[in-house]
């Protein structure tokens, strides 16, 4: 997440018109898939369960 906020300083340092929101929604939304993303893990991965 810390990485996110530093592209997000980058991307709004290098796009000149840049609208005032993108300090806000880009961290926040790349926030949001990240936790969804986590949260998703554990359910997506194939469980092993043991044989009897």
């Amino acid at each position: 997440m810390v990485l996110l906020a530093l592209v997000t300083g980058f991307v709004v340092l290098l796009v000149p018109d840049a609208p005032e929101g993108l300090w806000q929604w880009l961290p926040g939304l790349g926030t949001a898939a990240l936790v969804w993303l986590a949260a998703l893990l554990p359910v997506l991965r194939p469980s092993h369960q043991p044989t009897t």
